[in-house]
């Protein structure tokens, strides 16, 4: 008898010995969902991307307000650069970051205030990881963990990597089991939660990429709450 449960405990510290941490579990999924989005490997030749993201906002009453386009420009070599403009009353905002140094100016005037360059250069940032993802998530991880299965709203069923970014923000990603194509991500927004989900895919240049994102006030748990807007991506390059 003694020797039957030692050979079940043996057999079972196999089993958990041969199952991957959640770590590698993790990694595993990011790098199996950069291959399904970029098959040819063109990301690495990827030098500079352009992009009009526009963006319908709606209140809680699901009516439409104010919506805004934002003319973006990625230069990814030789390093990362960025521009973001609009226009808002009239007035034309630019927003640029060389690389090193983040400007911006509000027709004629430039703004110097530190807080609110540095809002900008995130705002920047979350433009280029939200139409890149999982692209950019290399060299872009802090910390990765696999969390679990979940059944989302539409019935499907996804998969949930926790990672936390270089910049310090926190995001629980989703990807479909069956192929790890990147579906969306729940983040914290000042203080609130969002989920942001991408419901149309385009190509470009041989890599797989958003075309429509919906994005939902949500819950701790991810669960929906209203409708906050649509974003979609006009490639101008």
């Amino acid at each position: 008898m003694n020797k039957v449960i030692y050979l079940i405990l043996f057999a079972s510290f196999l089993l958990n010995s041969c199952s991957p941490s959640p770590e590698k579990q993790a990694q595993g999924i990011i790098d199996a969902s950069v291959l399904f989005h970029d098959a040819e490997r063109n990301w690495g030749d990827t030098e500079l991307i352009k992009v009009n993201r526009v963006v319908k906002n709606y209140n809680q009453e699901a009516e439409e307000i104010p919506s805004q386009v934002f003319n973006l420009e990625f230069r990814l070599k030789p390093f990362f650069e960025a521009k973001s403009n609009w226009e808002k009353d009239s007035v034309l905002h630019r927003v640029t970051f060389d690389g090193l140094k983040v400007s911006y100016w509000m027709g004629q005037n430039e703004v110097l205030n530190e807080s609110f360059l540095a809002n900008k250069k995130s705002e920047l940032e979350s433009f280029y990881h939200d139409f890149t993802f999982p692209l950019s998530l290399d060299g872009n991880i802090s910390s990765a963990h696999y969390q679990n299965k979940i059944q989302l709203s539409d019935n499907r069923e996804a998969e949930i990597v926790q990672v936390e970014l270089q910049n310090g923000q926190k995001l629980a990603l989703f990807f479909l089991p069956e192929n790890h194509q990147f579906i969306g991500y729940k983040r914290a927004n000042r203080g609130e939660y969002e989920v942001i989900n991408t419901v149309e895919l385009q190509n470009y240049k041989g890599l797989i990429i958003p075309a429509k994102k919906e994005v939902f006030a949500a819950d701790s748990l991810g669960n929906h709450l209203f409708l906050k807007s649509i974003i979609t991506y006009q490639l101008t390059n």
